[in-house]
């Protein structure tokens, strides 16, 4: 039975090598942005902060103006253009299902006025089922910045405070300050374009056009009720229609035809588009949760990207909305269009069903990660150590299996509980996998599972991993080494992903605390569930497989996959230190793996008192 899994095991590596690539796919129209000339830059203007240990941050930060000078009385646009490494992206106004969008806060002269910035078009993002919103290799945020009238001639200097999320497959917050002294001149007064005129322009044109502006097309949205509550449903409805006709491409679900714009206290249930003659009508479903801060300029809408007489359209439909917190009276929900219509709808009922389907997901894809190349050899293991213990009591086989969940299910909660620390404490973005951002915990992980190896291989005993007979596992494991397992387990797990589990944890990363605890909780028990089956069922016992000579075969088989991990886990830690970082580590290793042999060689179980004195 153990050895039919290898075949999963090869599967499961090549599914998840596919998955970690993700996809990246471009809006419709939208062309590469022009080579730029940063070379005037100031360095005041350029910010790029720390970032890990022994690497830079992925993203360049610079302030832009596209005029070299601006005249009193006039407005020029002024930007913030992230500049990121390859693979890297940040996130749009309404990132999807995981990410934040960034943030400027702008600092100038009394009586400079400047607008908040506006988002481009977005390319949309999928690794591993968690769909985000945002912008690869490079963003640029534009304002427009006005000069009044009567402003004094001279040199003013504006600031702008950055802030953003970029993501590979980790996430990293990043932020800087930056400022640019640019020279009013005299009102109509020449002022000629700056040498990165061509990038703002570039920009502009990927921008979504005012819907009041669109001529001949026709374009409202249906807000069903404008106060809302938490856990209530509604439907919005979006229609957009052209004499010529409207063709709308949809290669991944409604996109790039539709784009919800929504805050992170919403849950987009599902996106349906109806054609018609001329016409394209798309309906929204939606499901408020509690927000931890009543939100006070939220609202509802989507980014539209159709085709009309042969040219890209896109335009924005967004309306505002109230939020009703705790007691109050029954509110009078107000739903309109483009005529102005108005109507009275009663709110909608509470329904948890998609909460119980997310919760669901979450649990699958906990069963699902026993099968991924991260916690297959733990599993594995584990089985071989039942294998050893077949003829054991159901007593034993009992504990076994409920101290390895327990190990599972509690490093489960106590990592939804860092979690919810640090977003209380710091207000970092963090979710599943969060940990792989340190180089410590990496090195420290890639230590442990290299010692394992080891001691497959025989160089060195670990006992956690079992024993040979029902007593010694008394002795050497017991309830403490299972337990200790399914630590181990879930600490392989967090790098790993797997099917309706990207789902589930994305959905999760927007609810309170209590509901990260419950998605948690519910992948913790979905990984621990093979074994507890295997424990607590005696019928399944019987088709594990004698213990045999076989078995050592066996053992060093699934040593070679504990050092793939290892070869997979420094090779994260070379992409957050660098080569000479990881040639580090590696000389590391060495050392580990010499003081490993000593211990086994002369501190075994067998070895005299004096001997392991000697050794260690």
């Amino acid at each position: 039975m153990i050895v039919g899994l290898l075949p999963f095991f090869i599967a499961s590596v090549s599914a998840v090598l596919a998955a970690a690539a993700g996809t990246t796919t471009l809006s419709p129209g939208v062309t590469s942005a022009p080579q730029a000339d940063f070379s005037d830059t100031p360095s005041e203007a350029k910010g790029q902060p720390e970032g890990l240990p022994g690497k830079p941050h992925p993203v360049v930060a610079r302030l832009l103006f596209d005029h070299g000078t601006v005249a009193a009385g006039s407005t020029i646009e002024v930007g913030v253009h992230l500049e990121q490494k390859t693979g890297w992206h940040t996130y749009w106004k309404s990132p999807g299902d995981i990410g934040l969008p960034p943030k400027v806060d702008w600092t100038a002269p009394e009586g400079v006025v400047l607008t908040p910035f506006t988002f481009a078009v977005p390319a949309r993002f999928e690794l591993q089922g968690i769909v985000s919103y945002g912008y690869d290799e490079q963003a640029f945020h534009i304002s427009k910045m006005t000069i009044p009238s009567g402003f004094p001639v001279g040199p003013i200097t504006v600031q702008a405070k950055v802030s953003w999320l970029v993501c590979e497959v980790s996430c990293i917050p990043g932020g800087t300050t930056l400022q640019r002294t640019i020279e009013v001149v005299a009102a109509g007064a020449n002022v000629a374009p700056s040498r990165v005129a061509p990038l703002f322009d570039h920009t502009r044109a990927q921008h979504p056009t005012d819907a009041a502006a669109l001529g001949a097309v026709s374009a409202s949205m249906r807000v069903p009720n404008q106060l809302v509550k938490p856990e209530q449903k509604q439907t919005i409805t979006f229609e957009i229609s052209h004499p010529s006709g409207v063709e709308a491409l949809t290669d991944h679900g409604v996109w790039p035809a539709f784009t919800p714009i929504h805050g992170d206290q919403w849950m987009v249930n599902d996106v349906r588009l109806k054609r018609s003659k001329g016409a394209v009508q798309i309906e929204m479903d939606l499901e408020s949760f509690a927000p931890e801060v009543t939100p006070v300029d939220d609202q509802l809408g989507g980014l539209l990207q159709l085709k009309i007489d042969g040219k890209w359209v896109r335009t924005e439909l967004v309306q505002p909305v109230r939020w009703q917190i705790g007691e109050a009276a029954p509110a009078v929900a107000l739903a309109t269009d483009d005529q102005g219509l108005a109507e009275t709808l009663p709110p909608a009922p509470k329904d948890d069903r998609s909460l119980l389907m997310m919760l669901f997901l979450a649990f699958a894809g906990g069963v699902l990660l026993n099968i991924m190349p991260c916690v297959l050899p733990v599993l594995t293991l584990k089985i071989y150590s039942l294998v050893e213990q077949k003829d054991a009591d159901a007593q034993s086989r009992r504990v076994a299996g409920l101290a390895y969940a327990a190990g599972v299910v509690l490093s489960f909660l106590a990592l939804g509980g860092v979690v919810i620390a640090l977003r209380a404490v710091s207000g970092a973005q963090v979710g599943w996998g969060y940990q792989f951002q340190s180089p410590g915990y990496v090195a420290a992980l890639a230590t442990i599972v290299f010692v394992f190896g080891l001691s497959l291989f025989g160089v060195v005993e670990v006992p956690a991993f079992g024993a040979t007979q029902m007593n010694q596992a008394s002795a050497k494991e017991g309830w403490l080494g299972h337990f200790l397992t399914g630590v181990f387990a879930t600490l392989l797990a967090t790098p790993c992903s797997a099917p309706f589990l990207g789902t589930g944890m994305g959905f999760a990363f927007t609810l309170p605390g209590w509901g990260i605890l419950l998605f948690f909780g519910a992948a913790g028990v979905g990984l621990s569930l093979p074994l507890l089956l295997v424990a607590f069922v005696p019928a399944l016992s019987r088709f594990l497989p004698k213990p045999g000579t076989w078995m050592e075969t066996f053992k060093h088989l699934m040593a070679f996959t504990l050092v793939a991990t290892t070869v997979w886990l420094v090779s994260v830690l070379a992409a957050q230190t660098g080569v000479a970082g990881a040639v580090g580590f590696l000389g590391f290793l060495a050392v580990v793996s010499m003081a490993c042999w000593i211990v086994g060689r002369w501190a075994g179980p067998q070895a005299s008192s004096k001997s392991k004195v000697v050794a260690l």
